[in-house]
């Protein structure tokens, strides 16, 4: 699978815009982090996880949920209080 990071289209009928169908081949930066969301169970690539992270410019990247990096970030980001 190529490894490119996915840029989903908000408000489309176009799969991407709630499924991954590819994923980050390299560890996001923490400081551009903001959040995290789960995608659909329905999509077709379960084995990687249904994550991706929303970078404080709005950016949505899907990536490998069983990376350390993913569940360390993860972690982190449910410590954070809401606002």
């Amino acid at each position: 699978m190529d490894q490119r990071l996915l840029r989903s289209t908000e408000g489309g009928r176009d799969v991407a815009s709630f499924c991954c169908l590819q994923f980050a081949s390299k560890t996001l930066p923490w400081k551009q982090v903001q959040g995290y969301e789960l995608t659909r169970s329905s999509c077709s690539i379960p084995a990687c996880g249904p994550t991706r992270f929303i970078t404080k410019k709005g950016r949505r990247v899907c990536v490998p949920q069983k990376e350390g990096w993913v569940q360390k970030y993860i972690s982190l980001l449910k410590t954070q209080p809401q606002l």
